[in-house]
């Protein structure tokens, strides 16, 4: 079951942001290999965004933990392969829920899961996850983290 989004939860995009996703999908498209799609993923979710990093983790079901298998960032490098319990952390609330969730203080949310701050010394001050759904199954998830666009106070903030 597809969920429909409402449409103020839908972001307005302008010309630059739209032609930035159209080049995502096509080098996508192009890329036989997973991992290089991935890390294509994030580094065109962090172009679009002007994030300072941006991730994709993977559910692995049957240790319930996600696993991180693309990155970008200063910190890219030590996050790949690191895991976590799937319930924790605004990325789990997206799992979860299986929708997008953004958070401009992950401060005052109350899933914000710091551990992996902790790990790489960096400071995580906004965030947007998103599920990655196929055939009614949450495969993983995408985030982008300390985006320039988008920081605005917005009533979708702690879901």
């Amino acid at each position: 079951m597809a969920l429909t989004p409402k449409p103020q939860d839908v972001l307005p995009l302008d010309r630059r942001t739209l032609l930035a996703l159209l080049d995502a999908s096509q080098a996508i498209i192009s890329e036989p290999d997973l991992d290089q799609v991935l890390q294509k993923v994030v580094e065109r979710a962090a172009a679009v965004l002007q994030a300072e990093s941006s991730s994709v983790l993977l559910v692995d079901p049957v240790r319930n933990e996600m696993v991180f298998r693309a990155a970008t960032g200063p910190m890219a490098e030590q996050l790949v392969g690191h895991r976590f319990d799937a319930d924790l952390g605004i990325a789990g609330q997206a799992i979860r829920t299986r929708r997008a969730v953004r958070v401009d203080d992950v401060r005052q949310n109350r899933n914000f899961f710091d551990g992996v701050d902790a790990k790489t010394h960096m400071q995580t001050r906004s965030l947007i996850a998103a599920p990655l759904v196929h055939l009614d199954h949450v495969l993983g998830v995408v985030e982008v983290m300390n985006c320039l666009l988008y920081t605005s106070p917005s009533p979708r903030d702690g879901i």
